[in-house]
């Protein structure tokens, strides 16, 4: 299997985006129409990660497509065999399991030549991988080569015909919803409630890092602003929320890409009140459905489940450790 590394500023999106839509798998529109689209969010995409990425095509019969690769804080080096943003750019083979474990062999060699300072790779399967039947006969292959794996619980609460209890609070809490004009505010709330958690990529994290990993999280382009709520107290954010416009296969989904409760306020049941908040105004804008990930073995997957919300098919993060 011949590797060939570039970087992600060096790729030939037309070249790509003449491949994937030849063989993307997601797409049931005419080739031009998925071109069109393809092109759009790769140059999305390309502009985000203009220097942190690197791209590796590989090709061996019928097996061909791309890797991309970026390190974070020095500690992991990421990959994903099958999508660039949300593209499978991977051709489907008859044993597409087998032929995504012979790729990441040649991969973990080719980190080991070229990349020595590297000692974990971690891959995400996401929701995608799912729907092509892989995930589970990969973790089955893969299982002996994997260092460990965790999993994370996609969470689901169905919004027609839910009633919403009541819920007393303080006299001097006030409701609004976020804006980008107050990201300072917000941060200063996500970072000290994080720092008291038990979350590992934020204690991984640089300050800066993790300054435009939150700046990420108020895409305007994803956000929706107006459905997402905070709570202050004496004019002190306490708690709010992140709300994604996040369709996915739903009609009309509410993803809640963040809950942030000031760790002074926790276990008073403002966590409640904002998720509250939250399914009302869900609700208001019309959505069906609001979802979100988390892990099973963490406090937030009982509180979520005891406040309604359904498992769906979620993802596996697997991480490799190089043999030394």
């Amino acid at each position: 299997m011949n590797l060939i590394m570039k970087k992600w500023s060096d790729v030939d999106l037309d070249q790509l985006t003449h491949f994937l839509s030849q063989n993307c798998l997601e797409f049931g529109d005419s080739k031009e129409k998925k071109a069109l689209e393809i092109k759009k969010k790769l140059l999305k995409y390309k502009k985000k990660h203009l220097d942190s990425r690197i791209f590796l095509w590989f090709q061996e019969q019928d097996l061909q497509g791309g890797v991309y690769l970026y390190c974070e804080e020095g500690r992991y080096f990421f990959f994903n065999p099958g999508f660039v943003g949300e593209f499978p750019i991977i051709k489907k083979s008859l044993d597409y399991s087998s032929a995504v474990k012979k790729l990441y062999s040649q991969v973990l060699k080719f980190i080991a030549v070229n990349l020595p300072e590297i000692k974990s790779v971690q891959m995400d399967l996401s929701p995608k991988f799912a729907k092509f039947d892989l995930t589970r006969d990969l973790l089955k292959i893969l299982h002996e080569d994997v260092g460990f794996y965790k999993h994370y619980f996609r969470l689901l609460l169905p919004l027609k015909n839910l009633t919403v209890k009541p819920k007393s609070y303080a006299a001097d809490y006030k409701f609004s919803h976020v804006s980008k004009d107050i990201e300072e505010e917000l941060y200063k709330c996500y970072y000290q409630a994080l720092l008291h958690s038990d979350l590992d990529f934020f204690k991984n994290q640089s300050e800066n890092e993790r300054k435009t990993f939150f700046q990420e999280l108020l895409d305007p382009e994803q956000m929706n602003y107006s459905a997402s709520p905070i709570i202050r107290q004496q004019n002190k954010v306490i708690a709010f929320a992140l709300i994604w416009d996040y369709n996915e296969e739903l009609e009309k989904n509410a993803h809640i890409n963040l809950m942030c409760v000031h760790p002074d306020h926790q276990h008073q049941g403002v966590g409640t009140l904002l998720l509250n908040k939250i399914i009302i105004q869900a609700q208001q804008q019309k959505y069906t459905t609001t979802t979100l990930y988390t892990e099973n073995n963490r406090i937030p997957y009982n509180f979520y489940r005891k406040n309604g919300f359904k498992e769906s098919p979620g993802y596996t993060i697997l991480i490799w450790k190089n043999s030394e």
